[in-house]
């Protein structure tokens, strides 16, 4: 008796499995040419039990953390689906979405089945727009103004970041770029940088105003993707040994800490948060392996090639055990950063009650004023 537990038939894009746990089914056969519709009939030998109903059945995701596919306990598919850029399921021509008790689509959040609407936590997404339904009310801080080579004092424009056109519309899905980005809860967080950098600061004492300000420092840093900012993403440039990424990754974290220091002594706390969030990215890539740039340049071309999908799907959803390693080598960082500026502060003269007080005023800031 042949075993169809794992055996598979397609209509138009659905794969659909042979057996389906009954004790005998009959399969009609059509075909363009040749011998057409013939009935057969599947049954099940003498004294085997059937297996028993689908109990459990196992997600397949994509780089997102979209459920591409679902699959029984025994291997065989039991649903699957495609989605278009902004989530809405794909149905090719003439056909319909398979039938299934899955609510979890789209970057994995639950899809209401009455209305279509994606839950993310804050607020409803209409996948069928690519937008939200209400406005995003989170201002992401009092710092998200700075420009990729002057940081500026809080602007304007507390709900945006005045760099980037796109978060000016606050029913946007991820800055309109759903192929890089996700939003984990309906506010949008632009890289895991930014969730890392806000977690492990504000763990280790930095005040929320701070530690946002060097998180829109260290996003910035995706904004360069040339040849010259490779070692910033611990990647290799065109032509650049891994050992000379890694040479040059080293210099650059210790050249923004240096400068991040000096600025803290000095009194310019924003100035100071902008190299500080220079220094934090590098560590927090170093799960790329130094490995090429041309293989992950946060376009969506990163998918067509086995390296850059594995990348992207790092960036996105790092493991747990990546996540950890980032935080940890986020929070050395972040020690390395304090025993320079108290080096600094050394090297000028101070006492350690006046280091102790610029570093205490950088940790605490609150938003208010550019400068000591």
């Amino acid at each position: 008796m042949p075993d169809f537990a794992d055996a598979a038939i397609s209509r138009l894009t659905a794969r659909r499995p042979i057996y389906n746990r009954q004790k005998a089914m009959t399969l009609s056969v059509s075909c363009d040419t040749g011998v057409t519709g013939q009935a057969y009939s599947i049954s099940h030998a003498a004294g085997v039990d059937w297996y028993p109903p689908v109990t459990t059945t196992y997600y397949h995701g994509d780089h997102l953390g979209s459920s591409r596919s679902m699959s029984g306990p025994y291997g065989h598919p039991v649903w699957e689906a495609t989605y278009l850029p902004y989530g809405q399921e794909w149905v090719p021509s003439g056909g319909a979405p398979l039938v299934t008790t899955n609510h979890y689509k789209f970057t994995g959040k639950e899809r209401d089945p009455e209305s279509g609407l994606d839950y993310f936590g804050a607020r409803y997404y209409a996948s069928t727009l690519g937008r939200f339904l209400s406005a995003d009310e989170f201002a992401g801080g009092p710092v998200d103004a700075f420009s990729a080579n002057d940081p500026l004092p809080p602007g304007p424009l507390p709900y945006a970041d005045i760099t980037n056109p796109q978060s000016l519309n606050k029913y946007t899905y991820t800055y309109n770029n759903p192929l890089n980005f996700v939003d984990p809860d309906g506010h949008f967080s632009p890289s895991i940088h930014r969730e890392i950098t806000l977690d492990v600061m504000v763990k280790m004492g930095y005040s929320r105003a701070i530690s946002e300000a060097t998180a829109a420092s260290n996003m910035a840093v995706d904004r360069c993707t040339s040849d010259e900012c490779a070692h910033k993403h611990s990647q290799a440039g065109q032509g650049v040994s891994k050992d000379e990424a890694e040479r040059r990754q080293g210099h650059e974290v210790s050249e923004q800490l240096d400068l991040a220091a000096e600025y803290v002594i000095g009194g310019d706390i924003v100035k100071g948060a902008w190299h500080l969030g220079q220094a934090l990215h590098p560590p927090q890539d170093e799960k790329h392996g130094f490995g090429k740039l041309d293989d992950h340049k946060g376009s969506p071309t990163d998918v067509l090639n086995p390296e850059g999908r594995k990348q992207v799907k790092t960036d996105f959803n790092p493991t747990k055990e990546q996540r950890r390693e980032a935080e940890r080598r986020t929070a050395h960082t972040l020690r390395n950063f304090e025993y320079a500026v108290r080096s600094e502060g050394r090297r000028q003269g101070l006492s350690k009650k006046e280091i102790k007080k610029r570093l205490d005023a950088f940790k605490n800031w609150l938003g208010q004023g550019v400068s000591l």
